[in-house]
Order: structure tokens, then sequence, then C-alpha cells
């Protein structure tokens, strides 16, 4: 296993890499959209010149994104300056995993009272969905499709990539046992081994295939939750997925998690 990991804000986890092939990371935090102070999380995956490529693109580097947006909702989608900041950084990147996604009726989430019979109809269906057709695609020329999660408590995640150069072969939310029904409930008797279980997307770039693990941990009760999101990893693993990267908003900074908080994606086996 080789593992490359920041637990700033940041765990990047990966079980083995194809040779010729690297990835460098960096921090990313959550930002409640200052333009002039933006961190991003970048992964450059490096193909072998000699494999075969799926994709449409000739590029042998894709750039993985993270970005937790807070309470990105109405507020922020309708406003046209942010919305025009916003496009112009997430634009050139290859896959984009966003945070703190608060509008509860971007879809009618099945089984959901709270927005199940709410789309199409209501004025906030597919609000940050046509937000960024219209400022990402339209305006920059660019080709992304959006996948958003199911609503989880009062948030949801959402997946941004581009087409020409991966493969989205599948997205889910993560399935958390211990949580009560329904998971959009804003307080839930039960919320498992996360409030917020991570949303996993599973990608192709040529012929490596890979697993994004999104996730936005609770601060008040981290060290729990990135146990938590270890089990939820090692859960994947063993589903026959061995490149898996963790990435998203994990409150990880000293703030939320001290040096001798133990906190086993900390130890050497992950190294």
């Amino acid at each position: 296993m080789k593992v490359l990991k920041y637990l700033t804000f940041l765990i990047a986890i990966l079980s083995f890499i194809p040779a010729a092939s690297y990835i460098n990371l960096a921090v990313s935090g959550e930002q409640n959209y200052l333009p002039d102070s933006f961190n991003v999380a970048m992964g450059f995956f490096d193909r072998d010149s000699s494999e075969t490529t799926n994709s449409n693109s000739t590029s042998e580097t894709i750039k993985i994104a993270s970005w937790n947006i807070r309470d990105f909702g109405k507020s922020k989608a309708t406003d046209p300056f942010r919305m025009r900041k916003m496009a112009s950084i997430i634009n050139g990147f290859d896959i984009i995993a966003i945070q703190e996604i608060s509008n509860i009726r971007e879809q009618a989430d099945p089984g959901c009272p709270r927005n199940e019979n709410d789309c199409p109809g209501h004025g906030n269906c597919n609000l940050i969905r046509n937000a960024l057709e219209l400022y990402l695609n339209t305006e920059q020329s660019a080709n992304y499709r959006f996948i958003f999660s199911p609503q989880i408590k009062d948030e949801r995640y959402l997946f941004i990539y581009d087409p020409d150069t991966v493969t989205l072969i599948e997205a889910s939310l993560v399935v958390d046992p211990g949580d009560s029904q329904p998971i959009c409930a804003s307080s839930p008797a039960n919320t498992g081994r996360m409030v917020r279980q991570p949303f996993k997307g599973r990608f192709r770039a040529g012929s490596f295939d890979f697993v994004l693990l999104t996730a936005h941990t609770r601060p008040s009760d981290n060290v729990n939750e990135l146990e938590g999101l270890e089990d939820f990893y090692k859960d994947t693993e063993s589903r026959g997925e061995p490149d898996i990267i963790i990435l998203g908003d994990l409150n990880a900074d000293c703030e939320y998690l001290g040096p001798s908080d133990n906190v086993d994606l900390k130890g050497p086996e992950y190294i």
C-alpha cells in the first residue's frame, strides 16, 4: 500500500500507483468565497505514455480539486459576480469535489419527505446546476458534467468532471448502516459512523481506474468522524477498489485536531 496524506484538511490514500506515475497534493480548506484567498487541493496523475487512453484527451496529466464552498445555495448561485469568479477558478480542473451544497431542493430525493415532491416545480430545483451550466459551461466554453449526491442532513456533495479527460463509471453515497432513515432528516435519531458519510465517485483516466471519497467531517467530534472515515475507506478497499483518494473538508487542522489526538489515519501503516 502506498499512501500520500495531508491531515490538514486533506487526506489522499492510494494503495497502488502504476509505474511511471505520481500524485502531488496540496491542502484545501473551507472558503466563504474569497477569490483572493482560495486554496485548492490539486492532484496530478501522470499516465505512462505507453498506456492506452480511453478518454478523448491526449494530456498525460489530470488535475483534481477539492473545495468547500460554504453554504453554497441560493445566495451564491444567484450572484453573477461570485459565480463568475468561482467558474474561473474551477475551469481547467478535470475533477472538482465540492462540499456544503445547501440547496435542499436542488433535486428531488426519493424517500426524503423534505424534498421528494418539490422537483420539478419548485423555483430552487436545479438552481446550482443551472448556474454552473451558465457561468462555467456557457460563458467559459467548458464541457463539465455535474453529479450531485442525495441530501445528507442539511448538505449534499457535488462532483464536477470533464468528460473529455476522465470517465465517470459510477457515483453513489456510501451506505452507513447506523444511519437513521431518512438520511435527509435535519435532526436524525442516529447519524451512524459519520454525520455526513462520504460520496463515492469511481473514475477512469486512460487505463487507470480510481475512486474518490469526498467527505465533510463534523469538527465537534472530529476524532470519531475520522475513525468513521477510515472505516469507509477500508470497506471500499475490501470491495475490490485498490486506488482510493480521500479528499474534502476534513476539519483536521490544529484548531480541531491536535498532534496528540489518536487518529489511525496518521499512523505509519498509511505511509
